[in-house]
C-alpha cells in the first residue's frame, strides 16, 4: 500500500513541529542572543566565505570558552581505538523489545516513508533512493556498530532537511562530515562529552528551529481538502507521537476519501 502525500506531508510537518518547539524551549535560556543569531544564521546562510552553520558553530564553540564552560585544557588529543564487544542472547532480546521493538514505527515512518519523500522533494533526480533501498542500508550499519559499541543509527528527514538548509548538498559533504566524526572518535574520544556538552542550548536551539522551517515549508505543498489532513496529520504527531498521528491521519485520509466517493455516487 502506497502511503497517501497528505499523510506524509503530515508526518513531515509534525517532526516540523517537534523541532521548532524544542528549539524554542533550547532558546529560552537565552531569548536576546537567540533572536540576535537566528536573524545572523539566516543572513549567512549562502555565505560563500562564512556559511551560517559554520558560523554559529564557531561562535557557540567561543562563546563556551568566553562563559568557561570549556576549556581548553579539557581537550586532549590521542588515538583510542575501537574496542570488540560481544554480547549474549538475552542481550539481543533485551534490546530487541526495549528499543528495536519500540523504535519500530517511527523508524517506518520518519527515517524510511518521511525521508525518501523529502529525497524525491528537494533532488527529484534521485529516483534511485527508495524505501528499500534505506531500509537495507539501516539494517546493514545496525548489525555492523553493535560490535564496536556503537549506538542504534537511522536516517531522519529532519536531519536532511537541516543538511540542505545549510548546504550540505553533495556527496562531497557527506564525506566530509564522515571523516571529522572519525577524526574525532579516533584523536579527540576524552574530549567528545565535554565538546559537546559545553556548546551553548540556545545555538543548538536556532539551528533546531531554521532545520524546522526547511523541513515545514515542504509540507504545505498540498491542495484543497487535503490540507485538512496535512494539518490533522501534523498536531496529532506533535501532540502525541508520529505512530497515533500516522495511523490517524490514514484514517482520516481514507475516511475522506470514502465520504467523497459516496457523494459522488449519489450525485
Amino acid at each position: 500500500m502506497r502511503v497517501p502525500k497528505p499523510v506524509v506531508r503530515g508526518i513531515q510537518l509534525g517532526l516540523a513541529l517537534s523541532l521548532a518547539l524544542t528549539g524554542a524551549e533550547l532558546m529560552r535560556t537565552q531569548p536576546a542572543l537567540s533572536l540576535v543569531f537566528l536573524g545572523l544564521g539566516f543572513l549567512m546562510l549562502r555565505n560563500r566565505y562564512l556559511p551560517g552553520s559554520i558560523f554559529l558553530i564557531f561562535f557557540g564553540f567561543i562563546y563556551s570558552m568566553y562563559t568557561g564552560s570549556l576549556e581548553l585544557s579539557s581537550i586532549k588529543l590521542g588515538i583510542s581505538l575501537p574496542r570488540i564487544h560481544l554480547f549474549s542472547l538475552d542481550d539481543v532480546v533485551y534490546g530487541f523489545l526495549y528499543a528495536g521493538f519500540a523504535q519500530l514505527f517511527l523508524t517506518l515512518t520518519n527515517a524510511v516513508i518521511a525521508t525518501v519523500s523529502l529525497v524525491h522533494e528537494l533532488y527529484p533526480e534521485r529516483t534511485d533512493v527508495t524505501p528499500k533501498g534505506l531500509i537495507m542500508n539501516m539494517g546493514i550499519m545496525n548489525l555492523a556498530t553493535p560490535f564496536i559499541g556503537g549506538m542504534p543509527l537511522c536516517h531522519r528527514a529532519g536531519g536532511l532537511a537541516a543538511q540542505y538548509m545549510f548546504g550540505a548538498r553533495t556527496g562531497g559533504a557527506i564525506l566530509m562530515e564522515g571523516l571529522l566524526e572519525v577524526a574525532l572518535g579516533l584523536f579527540f574520544s576524552a574530549s567528545i562529552q565535554s565538546l559537546f556538552t559545553a556548546f551553548p542550548e540556545f545555538i543548538t536551539g536556532v539551528m533546531l528551529l531554521m532545520a524546522s522551517i526547511e523541513l515545514g515549508k515542504i509540507a504545505f505543498k498540498v491542495e484543497g481538502m487535503n490540507t485538512g489532513v496535512v494539518l490533522f496529520t501534523a498536531l496529532i504527531s506533535a501532540a502525541f507521537n508520529i505512530a497515533i498521528g500516522f495511523s490517524m491521519g490514514l484514517l482520516l485520509y481514507y475516511g475522506v476519501m470514502k465520504m467523497m466517493i459516496n457523494l459522488g455516487e449519489e450525485t
